[in-house]
């Protein structure tokens, strides 16, 4: 930790004493910084986004997206289909929120499309 001396003042008693600031304390953005990565995210989010619905989804990825969406015994082991016995070669939790997703907004391409 570094103490960059700043100015001399002068205290109650006469005595002159040094004042120090903290060199690690990290100075106040600039007002422009926080808009600015607003903007950013916000076009990154609309390019992301653009055409999601025309995006092609592997069709054993999006049965069991479904079929977790659907009975939870599959959505907790990953089953490809309802009853569990059937299940993904990933890990479960990796399509879990695109099968939240799709339990949510309804079986559509760009409801699923999160992680493919």
């Amino acid at each position: 930790m570094a103490v960059i001396p700043t100015a001399r003042s002068t205290g109650a008693h006469g005595l002159r004493r040094e004042t120090h600031r903290r060199a690690d304390r990290p100075e106040a953005p600039a007002r422009w910084e926080r808009p600015a990565l607003a903007a950013v995210l916000g076009v990154a989010a609309l390019l992301y986004a653009w055409g999601m619905g025309h995006a092609a989804i592997h069709p054993y990825y999006s049965a069991a997206i479904r079929s977790m969406a659907t009975s939870w015994r599959a959505f907790f082991f990953g089953g490809l289909d309802t009853s569990g016995s059937i299940t993904l070669d990933k890990v479960p939790g990796a399509f879990w929120p695109d099968a939240l997703s799709v339990w949510i907004f309804g079986p559509h391409t760009w409801a699923a499309r999160r992680s493919m």
